[in-house]
């Protein structure tokens, strides 16, 4: 399994980016199949010696976004570099 993560050497400095990452749960649990959208044409760019918190309220998509890029989870959309 990789990892969105991976280190990479780039003339910007860029040490990870995303590119609208979107990610929804379907709940099974009804006999009705809702989507859940928790992670939205989410971008994000980190540079080499940035230091960078993730902060929001419970359900709305901090350990997902933590298991995407760590490679934990891979059905997303979106792009990464």
């Amino acid at each position: 399994m990789s990892s969105l993560a991976s280190p990479i050497q780039s003339t910007d400095g860029l040490i990870l980016k995303l590119e609208n990452i979107s990610k929804e749960f379907t709940d099974k649990k009804n006999k009705i199949n809702s989507k859940h959208t928790v992670i939205n044409k989410l971008n994000l760019s980190i540079k080499n010696g940035e230091f960078v918190t993730i902060v929001g309220p419970s359900g709305c998509g901090k350990s997902t976004l933590l298991n995407l890029v760590a490679g934990l989870d891979e059905v997303f959309d979106g792009d990464t570099c």
